[in-house]
């Protein structure tokens, strides 16, 4: 009989088994060209000379490259709970508390660059360059030699003695042609070289392939593959989350006026867009905790950015928002930090000019952002009952967009 006590009282300790459907997953997702991108470095590209002036054209088109991983991101549907917050007049005030309870896993799975190493990986990346002898432009290039079929790393090189590249095909943020990519999986400690191959389009969207150039290796650093410890500080990463939760289906303030038919009418139909940020609201999350399960330890948008997610591990948190307009239908929820992938575009104007004393003045730098649609059907009488549905009719539950 103590056997049996004893079990039960470790048994509930542990966390709830959530029934099959009620969490929903969005699967990690990682293109291969977030991996690279060809880019200036403006403020060392605006002290050429005029056109004319060569100097810096090493800062120009410049090769960037990184290794980009993305959490699995799961959650249940949208709730809501009212809780008694104190007001400045020393009073408490109830207010209608949404809240999102979720989880993210760490799945080990990354995905190097490499893409430009063609002649290191043995991929046929030819391309036409044309050379001319130093000394001898004349501003045409009708008497430059035309190399067909050679590798731009063969042809060309700093340091390459009596013949210069005047110009050669350089991809831009794009995947045109054949390109070589490192999946990376820190879980199992193995990273496999696939080729990504340009497809057909389909409905005007460019498809690709993967080509695997071989069996999966063991990681290693040097000639040593890589300790257990050491795979898992690399495949260690952190979530720095920022729930934002925005709608745009709000009528704004309506003026009735009669009209010449004598019947009155709204002036101002127009829609207006609000944006809410999740809050540290510890009076609402300890009761959200006890609500959803008093077992589980659940993070907030404050402690998750201290947390070390190794390959494998699983960590629960609650996104909460109040003070919400109750009018709100059709809402989506942004959700950025589940991935290391950015993208930036730099200003012709702003970015090139001398005079900047700033760095990075004209860049603009864009994340990787969950995007999650959701709709509240019913009026503003918004009980804990309300339901809501994930999905919009006519757009797309979730997206992956930069912001």
């Amino acid at each position: 009989m103590l056997g049996l006590v004893a079990t039960l009282a470790v048994r509930a300790q542990e966390p709830r088994q959530m029934a099959p459907g009620v969490m929903t997953t969005i699967r990690p997702f990682i293109n291969y060209s977030e991996t690279f991108q060809w880019s200036d470095i403006p403020e060392i590209a605006a002290e050429a000379q005029g056109e004319d002036d060569h100097s810096f054209d090493w800062a120009r088109n410049v090769y960037f490259s990184k290794e980009v991983w993305c959490l699995e991101f799961s959650f249940k549907p949208i709730r809501f709970i009212p809780i008694d917050f104190p007001n400045e007049n020393g009073q408490m005030d109830r207010k209608i508390v949404w809240y999102m309870v979720y989880s993210v896993t760490n799945t080990g799975q990354f995905v190097g660059s490499g893409v430009s190493s063609a002649k290191e990986y043995e991929v046929d990346n030819s391309i036409n360059v044309i050379l001319r002898q130093e000394g001898e432009y004349d501003g045409s290039d009708d008497h430059a030699e035309i190399v067909s079929g050679q590798k731009l790393s063969d042809v060309y090189s700093p340091g390459y003695r009596g013949v210069e590249a005047v110009a050669h095909e350089q991809k831009s943020n794009n995947l045109d042609g054949i390109y070589v990519i490192n999946n990376i999986d820190y879980l199992n400690g193995t990273s496999q070289l696939m080729q990504v191959n340009e497809g057909d389009d389909r409905d005007g969207v460019k498809t690709y392939e993967l080509q695997p150039l071989g069996d999966p290796k063991p990681l290693v650093s040097g000639e040593k593959k890589l300790t257990d410890e050491e795979i898992k500080a690399r495949g260690t990463v952190r979530f720095t989350p920022r729930f934002v939760l925005t709608s745009e289906d709000l009528i704004g303030n309506l003026d009735y006026e009669r009209g010449t038919d004598g019947l009155y009418g709204a002036q101002d139909t127009k829609r207006t867009a609000k944006a809410w940020y999740d809050q540290f609201l510890p009076l609402a999350l300890t009761r959200i905790a006890a609500l959803e399960d008093p077992n589980q330890t659940f993070q907030t948008s404050v402690s998750f950015p201290a947390i070390d997610i190794a390959p494998g591990e699983t960590y629960w948190g609650i996104a909460a928002w109040t003070d919400i307009d109750p009018r709100v239908n059709n809402f989506t929820v942004y959700i950025s930090g589940l991935t290391n992938a950015l993208r930036w575009y730099d200003d012709s104007v702003k970015a090139y000019n001398k005079e900047n004393t700033v760095p990075l003045t004209g860049r603009k730098v864009m994340r990787k952002t969950l995007k999650l649609n959701f709709f509240r059907p019913g009026d503003t009488n918004i009980q804990p009952e309300s339901k809501v549905y994930f999905g919009v009719p006519g757009e797309k539950a979730s997206d992956w967009v930069y912001l």
